[in-house]
């Protein structure tokens, strides 16, 4: 009790089978595609602004500029990163280049 043993017993239960578990391959293998491809572009766009901040670093340590005013200097920066990345940027909305001369002057007062 408990347990039933399922499993294909002729040639089209078995081709049916092989069909179904070929497929689902394939859509797995895309899904995890996707996901790893995904991944690898935020790894990538994060990556760019790690390194931007160690060269950062390294300036103000090749400058020997005192740790006070290297600890602005970089807060001030992160600051502003972080606004820049919160924002949407005009340019990153096309859409917007179908709206009418009086409308765009009318958004920007």
């Amino acid at each position: 009790p408990g347990s039933m043993d399922v499993s294909a017993r002729n040639i089209p239960e078995r081709i049916f089978s092989v069909v179904v578990h070929f497929f689902a391959l394939v859509a797995f293998g895309t899904i995890v595609g996707s996901i790893t491809g995904s991944m690898t572009a935020l790894r990538n766009m994060r990556g760019d602004e790690v390194k931007q901040f160690w060269m950062l670093r390294r300036f103000l340590k090749q400058k020997k500029i005192n740790g006070d005013l290297k600890d602005r200097i970089v807060k001030y920066l992160e600051h502003r990163e972080e606004q820049k990345q919160n924002q949407v940027q005009e340019s990153a909305v096309k859409v917007l280049l179908g709206l009418s001369q009086p409308l765009r002057n009318e958004m920007t007062c």
